[in-house]
C-alpha cells in the first residue's frame, strides 16, 4: 500500500447484524458504512499496519482482520547480481533479488530488464542472454523512485541424465549399438554432446547370463557436464518368439519374390522378407535354429509356404515348439491372388448394321470391343452379356478379343452391356456399361442420270430434291433429301433448287439425301435445263400521220423514229426488224407496214408483231387560173398557164382547148384564143363529177381548197387576143 492512499474495505452483509471496524496507528477510518469502511493509509513506510473487523449478529459475534503493509520507497540495488538459468531455460527476476536492505513488502515493485542495446526483457531472462550483462531496474509504484543492478547471466546447471537404477533386460540377439543410452535433458543445450566414457562384458557364462556396463558422459554449451552409468542384462532362456503367420499379394510377389524369403521383416518391400524367429540368433544366444518349407499349390499363380522353425536350447538341451506368447513354431506364408480383375471398357458406339424390314426396325449386330483388364497375378476370362444374349466372341471362346451382338441384333438407342472378368483364382468384376447404338452408315445414293428441267414464263422453275433421286435407300430410313449446284458451298443445300435461265443449257447438281441420323451420302445428276417459252414480240403503237409529213423517200432511218418494239422473254431474246411494207397511193393515203420478231437464245421465235403507220390526205392547195394575154403572134409563148400550188398531197391534172376565133375588123387584135383550162383532183375526182366552172376575170382567178374543195374538176376560160403589126408575107399556110 502507498503511504496517503485510501482503500475500502468489506465483509459481506447480513441483514441484522452490526460490524465494529478497527485499524492500528498507521491507518485513519474515513468513512463507515456498516459492512465496509473507506481507510487512508498515513502510516511511516515499510510498516505493517492492520485493519480488523468485529461482526455481531444474532448467532453470536465473529471476527477477522487483514494485513496491510506501507512500501518503503526509498530504494537501494545491490551493484552486481549474478544470476543464473533455471532449470526451465528461464529465469524470472523479482524485486528481491536486486534490491539491499529490509522491505516489509515487495509488492507495489516492478522490475525492468534491458540488455546493452536497451532493448527490454520485461522481467525475464533466457539461455539466450547466457553470458551478457544486462541492466536491472526496481520501480516503485508508489513514487516512481528507482534504483539500478548489474545483472551477470549465467548457466550453472549440469545436464540432467534419466538414469536407470535397474538394469535393462535386452534380449539375446538384440544389437547392443542400437541400444540408446539413457534420456538426458539440458536447460538450455537442445543438441548436447553426448559420449561413451566406458563399455564392459561380463559373459563368463551364457548360460547363466551376461552383463553390460555402459558410462555416458554429456557436456552442454557452457561445458557442464554430468555422467551416467548404464547397466544392460541379458537373461539366460530368453523369450522366443516364432514370426506370425503372412499373406502377401501375388501383386508384391512378383514384384518383390524375395518377401517370401525367411528374413527379417521390414518396412520396405525391397528388403523385408517374411520373418524370423526371433530372441534365438546372437553373439550371447543359447540357440541353434532350423527351419524347413513345403509348399502347396492353391490356385493359379497362388501358393501358400508351410515353414517349420526348430529351435534347440544347447544349455539345456531342450527343442522349444512354443513361443513366450503361445505360438506354435510352424509359420503359414500364403501368396494369394485377392484382388478382382481392374477391368475399363471404352465407350461403345454400335452401328445398326442390320437392315430394318417392316415393320422391325434395324438394329446392329455390330463389334462390342474387349475391356482392357489388368490382373498383375493370373490369367482371365472375359464374358459380354447383352440384352439378345451373350455376344458371339471373335476367338470363338470369351471376349478377350471381343464379339458381336448376336442376332437379332439391338435396337437404337441405349442399351446394357455387362462384361464379366473372372480370373484363374474366381475373382470377378462385373461392369455394366451403356452402349449407344446407332445408325453410322450413310444412306446408299442412287440417283437418276439427267434430269430435264423447262423454265417457266418467268424464267425459273423450281424442282424438289426428291425429283433426282432414283431409288436411294438406307439400312434404318430416309429423313430428308437437299440439292445443290456442283461447286457451291454446304450452305446453299436446301429441300428444292430454283434453275434459271443462268443453268441453260445444263448444269450438274449434287443430290444430298440424309438418313435419320444425320448421315448423309451424295451423287451428281445432270440437269438439262431448257427454254422452250418463245418471246413475245411487242410492238410500238399505231401511228396516224398527215401524208405532208411523210418524206420524199420512205426509209429506215425514218421508221426508226416511230419507236422500236420491244419483248418479253424468261430469259434473253433479241428483236429482228423485218422489212417494211409500204402501201400509200398517190394522194399520200394508206399504210406503212412495220414487222418484228424476237428470238431468244434458246432459238424460239415470236410471233409477228407489226406496228401500221397510216396516212391520211391532205387538202392545202391553191389554183391560180391564168389572166387573159393581148400581145403579138411572136409573143402568144408569154401568155400565163394555169399555176397550182400544192401544200397537201392531191394529185392534180390539167388540160387546155384552144378555140380560135378571127375578129372583124375595127378590132385592133387578128383573132383571139378562148383558151379552155380543166383541172382535175384525182384524189377526189369522180366521173360523174361535175366540173365547176370558176368565172372569168381578165386579171386571172385564184381559187384554194376552201372554197373549192368539195369539187374535183374546174374549168375556166382564158381570152387570148393576137394582133398582127408585121405587113403579110404571102405564105402558107397562114401564122396559126
Amino acid at each position: 500500500m502507498c503511504q496517503g492512499d485510501a482503500y475500502f474495505y468489506a465483509t459481506t452483509y447480513t441483514a441484522g447484524n452490526s460490524w465494529a471496524w478497527t485499524v492500528t496507528p498507521g491507518g485513519t477510518i474515513l468513512n463507515n458504512f456498516g459492512n465496509y469502511i473507506e481507510v487512508r493509509w498515513n502510516g511511516p513506510q515499510n510498516s505493517n499496519q492492520t485493519v480488523s473487523v468485529v461482526e455481531t449478529g444474532a448467532g453470536g459475534s465473529g471476527s477477522d482482520s487483514h494485513p496491510v503493509s506501507i512500501i518503503k520507497s526509498v530504494l537501494t540495488c545491490d551493484n552486481v547480481v549474478q544470476v543464473s538459468i533455471d532449470q526451465d531455460g528461464v529465469s524470472h527476476i523479482f524485486p528481491d533479488n536486486l534490491l539491499e536492505g529490509t522491505y516489509n513488502t515487495y509488492d507495489g515493485f516492478r522490475v525492468e530488464i534491458t540488455d546493452a542495446q536497451g532493448f527490454p526483457h520485461g522481467d525475464s531472462i533466457t539461455c539466450n542472454e547466457v553470458g551478457k550483462t544486462l541492466t536491472g531496474k526496481v520501480i516503485d509504484e508508489c513514487s516512481g523512485n528507482a534504483c539500478w543492478s548489474i545483472i551477470m547471466v549465467e548457466d550453472k546447471l549440469v545436464p540432467v541424465f534419466s538414469c536407470p537404477v535397474a538394469p535393462v533386460e535386452i534380449p539375446c540377439d538384440a544389437i547392443i549399438d542400437s541400444i540408446p543410452g539413457p534420456l538426458v535433458y539440458d536447460n538450455c543445450d537442445d543438441s548436447l554432446s553426448v559420449t561413451m566414457l566406458a563399455y564392459s562384458v561380463n559373459n563368463s557364462n551364457l548360460c547363466n547370463g551376461v552383463w553390460i556396463n555402459r558410462t555416458w558422459q554429456a557436456v552442454d554449451d557452457h561445458n557442464n557436464k554430468s555422467t551416467c552409468v548404464q547397466t544392460l542384462h541379458i537373461k539366460p532362456n530368453g523369450p522366443i518368439d516364432f514370426p506370425k503367420d503372412k499373406n502377401w499379394s501375388c501383386t508384391q510377389y512378383n514384384q518383390y519374390p524375395s518377401i517370401t524369403d525367411p528374413k527379417p521383416m521390414t518396412d520396405s518391400l525391397h528388403t523385408t522378407g517374411s520373418g524370423v524367429a526371433t530372441g534365438v540368433s546372437g553373439p550371447y544366444c543359447q540357440y541353434n535354429v532350423l527351419r524347413n518349407d513345403d509348399t502347396l499349390q492353391v490356385c493359379g499363380n497362388s501358393f501358400k509356404i508351410i515353414r517349420t522353425w526348430v529351435v534347440v536350447n544347447w544349455c539345456t538341451g531342450a527343442v522349444i515348439t512354443t513361443d513366450f506368447e503361445g505360438d506354435d513354431n510352424e509359420q503359414i506364408i500364403a501368396v494369394m491372388d485377392n484382388n478382382k480383375p481392374i477391368v475399363t471398357v471404352p465407350a461403345i458406339i454400335l452401328n445398326a448394321n442390320l437392315k430394318g424390314i417392316h415393320p422391325f426396325p434395324c438394329t446392329s449386330t455390330d463389334f462390342l470391343p474387349a475391356p482392357t483388364v489388368f490382373d498383375s497375378c493370373n490369367d482371365y476370362t472375359v464374358k459380354i452379356f447383352t440384352t439378345v444374349g451373350e455376344a458371339i466372341y471373335v476367338n470363338g471362346v470369351d471376349g478377350k478379343q471381343g464379339g458381336y451382338v448376336p442376332h437379332p441384333g439391338l435396337k437404337i438407342g441405349l442399351q446394357p452391356i455387362t462384361y464379366e472378368v473372372r480370373d484363374a483364382c474366381g475373382n470377378t468384376t462385373k461392369i455394366d456399361v451403356v452402349a449407344r447404338v446407332t445408325d453410322l452408315t450413310a444412306p446408299v445414293n442412287i440417283c437418276v442420270e439427267f434430269v430435264d428441267v423447262n423454265l417457266e414464263a418467268d424464267g425459273y422453275t423450281e424442282v424438289y430434291a426428291d425429283a433426282f433421286d432414283l431409288a436411294s435407300h438406307d439400312n434404318c430410313c430416309i429423313d430428308r433429301m437437299v440439292i445443290k449446284r456442283m461447286g457451291e458451298p454446304d450452305s446453299y443445300f436446301a429441300p428444292s433448287i430454283e434453275f434459271s435461265c443462268d443453268d441453260v443449257p445444263e448444269v450438274m447438281v449434287v443430290l444430298r439425301v440424309y438418313d435419320c441420323f444425320d448421315n448423309y451420302n451424295e451423287c451428281m445428276v445432270t440437269a438439262y435445263v431448257n427454254d422452250k417459252v418463245s418471246p413475245i414480240c411487242i410492238a410500238p403503237q399505231m401511228k396516224v400521220l398527215p401524208c405532208t409529213d411523210l418524206p420524199a423517200d420512205v426509209t429506215q432511218d425514218w421508221l426508226d423514229g416511230f419507236g422500236g418494239a420491244a419483248y418479253y422473254d424468261n430469259c434473253d431474246a433479241t428483236l429482228v426488224e423485218l422489212p417494211f411494207q409500204e402501201n400509200i397511193n398517190a394522194c399520200g393515203e394508206g399504210f406503212i407496214l412495220r414487222s418484228w420478231r424476237a428470238v431468244d437464245n434458246a432459238g424460239n421465235i415470236s410471233g409477228t408483231c407489226v406496228q401500221y403507220l397510216y396516212t391520211t390526205p391532205a387538202s392545202d392547195w391553191i389554183i391560180k387560173f391564168p389572166a387573159d394575154f393581148f400581145g403579138s403572134c411572136d409573143e402568144i409563148v408569154d401568155a400565163d398557164s394555169i399555176e397550182i400550188v400544192n401544200f397537201g398531197c392531191d394529185l392534180f391534172a390539167t388540160t387546155y382547148e384552144d378555140q380560135y376565133f378571127a375578129l372583124t375588123f375595127g378590132d385592133s387584135a387578128c383573132y383571139k384564143i378562148v383558151r379552155t383550162w380543166k383541172v382535175i383532183n384525182w384524189c377526189n375526182f369522180s366521173p360523174s363529177t361535175t366540173h365547176k366552172v370558176i368565172t372569168h376575170d381578165s386579171a386571172g382567178v385564184w381559187v384554194d381548197e376552201e372554197d373549192y374543195n368539195n369539187f374535183s374538176a374546174y374549168t375556166y376560160q382564158q381570152i387570148i387576143k393576137i394582133y398582127d403589126d408585121t405587113p403579110p408575107v404571102l405564105s402558107y399556110p397562114f401564122c396559126q
